[in-house]
């Protein structure tokens, strides 16, 4: 099994959750198989990604997905570097061999891209990927409310060293006090920030709505 495979069925079994959570769509053969969604499910993700600043305005996300996978036949991942940023630097330096890029399709491409973004955010930014994924859900789901707020929704979470999966633990009704009002607190305080018209009253009864959504 080669580095990204591993990293891959991790992811699909990430997005399944996500999928489930937006109940969207059935079984893990059915997703990574014959169905779209999981794809656009997989854009979706990529897109988040970029609204956090984790993939750069100009980035290429099924270019850096294409280094990858062609890095990777050529013996290079992230297992030879000590570091994570000596591997970044390999890959974002590699040489790209159009004859096989034709070959590739973008849906392998962004396989592969989606893979170096999760060791982005887990070696670099010190977030778990898993954590990510439940935050994804939720701006996946309810994008008309969180998904506008998910650069202010990730900052607050990091500046105040809480993590993003407490969000889902949150809206699933996990947590006890005083840890509910802790990370109600600093969501309201992530809205606010986006939308300062809005009163905390109004953001804990659209919370209120969410909850209820997931039972």
């Amino acid at each position: 099994m080669g580095f990204f495979t591993g990293i891959f069925v991790a992811v699909a079994g990430i997005v399944k959750t996500v999928v489930a959570a937006v109940k969207t769509v059935g079984t893990v053969f059915k997703i990574l198989v014959t169905d779209p969604k999981f794809w656009e499910i997989l854009k979706t993700i990529i897109d988040i990604l970029k609204d956090l600043g984790i993939i750069e305005n100009n980035e290429k996300p099924e270019e850096i997905g294409d280094k990858c996978k062609q890095a990777e036949e050529a013996g290079i991942d992230r297992t030879k570097f000590d570091k994570f940023e000596e591997y970044e630097k390999a890959i974002r330096e590699f040489k790209l061999d159009p004859e096989k890029s034709k070959n590739t399709s973008p849906e392998e491409k962004l396989k592969y891209a989606l893979g170096f973004y999760s060791m982005t955010l887990e070696e670099k930014y010190k977030i778990a990927f898993e954590d990510f994924a439940k935050l994804s859900k939720y701006l996946i789901r309810f994008d008309d409310f969180l998904r506008p707020c998910s650069k202010e929704i990730f900052d607050t979470f990091k500046e105040k060293d809480l993590p993003l999966g407490k969000i889902d633990d949150f809206f699933q009704k996990n947590l006890k006090m005083p840890e509910e009002i802790k990370v109600g607190n600093a969501l309201v305080e992530a809205i606010q920030k986006k939308e300062p018209e809005k009163s905390r009253d109004e953001i804990l009864d659209e919370f209120q709505e969410m909850k209820k959504a997931g039972e």
